[in-house]
């Protein structure tokens, strides 16, 4: 048969390979034979499902002669298995265009590829004969809208302020407090995401290091077990801060990557998290780090001009007023040495899931210099590109379909 089947491929028409939601899936299978075949049917089916895998590994305490035993968890989600029939009889010589079309049901979930999951979307095609079956198949995107001009909290600024104790040998014990604050939650990737964050180390030690990173978290859910994995997709690195001094910052270098929209709306398997994280070291001895998360929402619709406005200008009464207005530096230093006052921790409608260690890929930008900045910006959303699916390489995960 493939020695008479010169070309045998599924074309998607929609823009870019990519549909939405509630969306026609359009294309054609491309044939092209060089003498008559005989053919039953040609069909082709559009599949759409969510499956998550792992394995753990254990073994018998006492017994270190048994192999190791292995546990399994997986779990599975079907969302479309469509099938039609495209032709019967014989295929004629020559190049055979075969027109296709599916609907894509409302509310399913963004297609995903993950560590220990995915959700994927592909069509595929059986050319049966009275003694084999010809396939061949063909991943295609699906992208959930998410508008972040229709969820309220996008547009909220966000501030969480915490403080930390520490202690060193021969000196007085202190404390490190932190702030961090974003003008919105609200991003599309592409997008810069402006923030500000304040540090008052009022202990007799440097804080050894200061960072800010954008990580994603990703919670699988089989039917036994839950896992979750947590990457980080950029990453600041800023340099020390002296003993009893201030330092505040507004940043603009940090950008959204490329990376589906959160939660994956629709899938009960897989969930997605996206936050930024203020992290500080008090000093270079200590095991101790205070972390500072904001989740933030991931959309594909950016937030219109008019409705995005700044929040770095707002008294909020807290937070980043616990450091008080920069006074004279001292000489070949940028730090200002004050004296804070109290305040409590404060959390504005930020809470984000726990997380485990992870293989950052980071972009990682370091400040030659901290210095103090005090005017406020915004920067506007640029275009977003959807993900490009990739290529499946276990052909028992695509089944064949049984008649």
């Amino acid at each position: 048969m493939m020695g008479k089947l010169q070309t045998f491929d599924i074309c998607v028409t929609n823009s870019g390979g990519v549909c939405h939601p509630g969306e026609i899936l359009r294309g054609r299978v491309v044939l092209e034979v060089s003498q008559t075949v005989d053919t039953k049917d040609i069909w082709i089916e559009c599949r759409g499902q969510a499956r998550v895998f792992w394995e753990d590994s254990s073994s018998s305490m006492g017994e270190p002669q048994n192999p190791s035993q292995t546990d399994q968890h997986t779990a599975e989600e079907e969302y479309l298995a469509v099938s039609k029939k495209l032709w019967s009889g014989q295929l004629a010589r020559g190049c055979h265009n075969l027109q296709f079309q599916f609907s894509i049901p409302e509310g399913v979930p963004s297609s995903f590829d993950g560590e220990f999951g995915y959700i994927r979307y592909w069509l595929k095609v059986f050319i049966d004969r009275s003694w084999r079956t010809d396939t061949t198949t063909k991943l295609f995107t699906v992208l959930a809208k998410v508008d972040l001009n229709e969820i309220p909290d996008a547009n909220e600024y966000v501030e969480v302020v915490d403080s930390m104790k520490v202690s060193a040998l021969f000196s007085p014990s202190g404390v490190c407090k932190a702030a961090l604050r974003l003008d919105r939650k609200g991003f599309v990737p592409g997008e810069i995401i402006p923030l500000k964050f304040a540090i008052r180390n009022d202990t007799a030690r440097d804080v050894h290091r200061v960072s800010v990173e954008l990580r994603q978290i990703t919670d699988y859910k089989a039917r036994s077990q839950d896992k979750r994995t947590e990457r980080v997709m950029a990453k600041l690195k800023f340099g020390r801060i002296p003993a009893r001094a201030s330092y505040e910052k507004r940043e603009n270098k940090l950008r959204l990557p490329l990376c589906p929209p959160g939660n994956l709306r629709g899938c009960g398997l897989i969930h997605i998290y996206h936050k930024v994280m203020l992290k500080v070291k008090p000093s270079a001895l200590s095991f101790k780090r205070m972390k500072i998360p904001i989740e933030l929402i991931v959309g594909t619709v950016p937030l219109r001009q008019g409705s995005v406005t700044s929040a770095f200008g707002r008294d909020s009464g807290v937070g980043l007023k616990f450091i008080p207005p920069e006074g004279p530096s001292t000489s070949g230093s940028e730090f200002t040495t004050t004296s804070p006052p109290t305040h409590e921790m404060t959390l504005h409608r930020s809470k984000s899931p726990s997380h485990l260690s992870s293989s950052p890929d980071a972009v990682d930008t370091r400040s030659s210099s901290l210095s103090h900045h005090h005017d406020d910006y915004l920067t506007l959303p640029s275009a977003f590109t959807p993900p490009r699916p990739r290529a499946n390489t276990n052909s028992s995960l695509l089944r064949a379909r049984g008649r």
